[in-house]
């Protein structure tokens, strides 16, 4: 058994008051920690591929246009064209390239979704652990530190009550277990 030499019960009541802001700030913490996780999933999930699947239509749409203009200019008489078909088959291969790095982004965007979500896991159980023990643990602690406060305060009632409280007893009282001296 523990002894405390407590001559009053704001020292409890003192660790009681920060006990419950450090329960509150640990909680929006690990709610902010929660919600940054799934803003970042969403994001990569909804936003970003649905962003490179556009992209990837309006570079196979850009594709088609500009494979359409270059047979065009390539199959047409030579006199009747007003072009070599350099510049075309230039804007083909890039709408080409840009269509391919769409997909590239698209898959990477996929990999990434799926990576995230599963190291989120794992990172967010340790998160999901200290925020099941607050949502146990601070409520009885805090019913703790009531029944002891309660325990000091009829203490020294008692003690003030019978002058003083210096006399053979030990100036002990007993709360649930561990002894605090006054």
């Amino acid at each position: 058994m523990s002894n405390a030499n407590i001559t009053s019960p704001e020292v409890l009541r003192e660790f009681r008051v920060k006990l419950v802001k450090f329960d509150g700030k640990a909680k929006q913490a690990l709610a902010s920690v929660k919600e940054e996780v799934s803003r970042v999933t969403e994001w990569l999930k909804r936003e970003q591929d649905a962003h490179w699947k556009r992209q990837i239509r309006k570079w196979e749409e850009a594709v088609v246009q500009l494979r359409i203009e270059y047979l065009r200019v390539t199959q047409s008489d030579k006199y009747l064209r007003g072009s070599s078909g350099v510049d075309e088959k230039k804007a083909l291969e890039r709408a080409i390239r840009m269509k391919e790095e769409a997909q590239q982004k698209l898959e990477n965007v996929k990999k990434w979704s799926w990576a995230v979500e599963h190291k989120a896991g794992k990172l967010l159980q340790p998160c999901n652990n200290m925020a099941h023990q607050l949502e146990h643990l601070t409520p009885r602690a805090l019913a703790r530190l009531d029944t002891m406060m309660e325990s000091i305060e009829d203490y020294l009632k008692s003690a003030n009550m019978g002058g003083g409280g210096g006399g053979g007893s030990g100036g002990e009282a007993s709360s649930g277990g561990s002894e605090e001296k006054t």
